[in-house]
């Protein structure tokens, strides 16, 4: 399910003391009709998340996420 995941996505996490926290969560293969497979970098922990996550990630172009000009 995440040999060759799907779409990787850089995530910078602020914390409320004002510090960050970096990961890749990468998303991989179907699990089933209504989720997919997806971990954090360096872990080993598989999670089954909603596919729709996996699809608006690999849907949306970088000008999708940029306010109007």
């Amino acid at each position: 399910g995440l040999d060759h995941p799907s779409v990787s996505v850089c995530v910078t996490w602020h914390e409320d003391d004002g510090s960050e926290q970096n990961f890749t969560l990468e998303i991989g293969t179907d699990k089933d009709e209504n989720s997919c497979y997806a971990h954090i970098n360096d872990s080993d922990m598989v999670y089954s998340i909603d596919k729709t996550v996996r699809d608006v990630l690999t849907q949306t172009n970088v000008s999708d996420l940029l306010p109007a000009a």
